[in-house]
């Protein structure tokens, strides 16, 4: 027999309960996750789909925690034990519990050979039959739920390289590699972190102006990190950076005192050593005015430089005019010398 029809689902939303992932330790080749209900309006039941890479990991068993305790329990128990596709574990009682707490303690062994990366772990349900509660006239009805996974990292990175379209493109190398879970983050911050010009000017030289600000940071879990030795970070230089004879790399501090770094210029990037990270100036001379594929650039200072160039456009409109007019009247004498030949 088949039904056709619709069903209708009033999920809670707000509040809803919370269950988090985390890395509780690694031992060896095996690493502990811990399972914490952190947020509990309410339930009465649960399923919990364990989601995990298999191809990096083995799942090797689990510890009930002191949540749930009152609810009868149970997971999935196939012939092919810890290694079924998919694994769930099972939470049932006719009562509500709002107890928070360690949940589970998942075991799993790193596999042979595996590739360096950071491998998510974490739980999966379905919205419209995983999570219940009695609700307030003793029905029971269904929850959404907030799951926060674990990223678990294995082995290091060396290369990071980040892009703001249009506006910044920097790399970093770390020769001694950092865990695999450390991120890049830049940001242009010209505009934000003000550097005076006559400070500049003063403390470098007088034909010497910003040409951009750059916070660059790595980060763990949101936190910023210090590398543990050098890094090479390389920034992509504009059209009119390339231009200038004289560039060069400064750290500034939050007193906006400015401290010089040894830099070259290679292959359209600017590229210095250092062995921390944070706000970053590229400094350099102004150049001579140009024509690029973003239109005509001139140095802010050279009025007379622009003078010069609306001179000559005029003379070149003058120019054309001249030739229009010219060939207009040869044009007109032609057609009268080939009137009186007609007659």
């Amino acid at each position: 027999i088949t039904l056709y029809g619709t069903m209708k689902f009033n999920i809670r939303e707000n509040p809803i309960p919370e269950i988090t992932l985390s890395i509780d330790r690694v031992e060896g080749d095996y690493v502990y996750v811990a399972v914490d209900v952190t947020q509990n309006p309410s339930l009465s039941g649960l399923v919990l789909t364990l989601d995990y890479d298999n191809s990096a990991l083995t799942f090797e068993g689990f510890e009930r925690g002191e949540v749930f305790s009152t609810l009868q329990f149970d997971y999935t128990n196939t012939d092919q034990g810890y290694s079924a596709d998919p694994f769930r574990f099972y939470w049932e009682h006719t009562v509500n519990t709002l107890d928070t707490g360690r949940l589970l303690m998942l075991k799993f062994k790193i596999n042979e050979n595996v590739s360096g990366g950071v491998y998510p772990i974490t739980m999966s349900y379905e919205p419209t039959t995983d999570a219940v509660y009695i609700d307030e006239i003793g029905n029971i009805a269904y929850t959404g739920l907030h799951i926060i996974g674990a990223q678990l990292p294995i082995g290091e990175i060396y290369y990071w390289n980040e892009e703001i379209e249009d506006v910044a493109d920097i790399a970093v190398e770390c020769p001694q590699g950092m865990p695999a879970d450390t991120v890049l983050r830049i940001e242009v911050v010209t505009s934000s972190v003000e550097i005076p010009k006559e400070q500049i000017q003063s403390q470098i030289a007088p034909n010497m102006e910003l040409k951009a600000t750059y916070t660059i940071d790595l980060l763990r879990n949101e936190q910023k990190v210090q590398p543990d030795g050098t890094l090479t970070i390389k920034i992509k230089l504009t059209e009119a950076q390339l231009l200038c004879s004289d560039l060069r790399i400064y750290h500034v501090d939050d007193n906006k005192n400015m401290t010089f770094y040894e830099s070259k210029v290679e292959n359209g990037y600017i590229i210095f050593h250092t062995d921390h990270l944070s706000y970053w100036a590229i400094v350099g001379d102004v150049p001579d005015m140009y024509i690029g594929s973003m239109g005509i650039f001139a140095p802010t200072n050279a009025p007379i430089v622009i003078i010069s160039f609306a001179l000559l456009a005029i003379s070149c409109m003058a120019f054309c005019l001249i030739l229009i007019a010219q060939r207009k009247h040869w044009l007109m004498e032609k057609s009268n010398q080939k009137g009186e030949n007609n007659t």
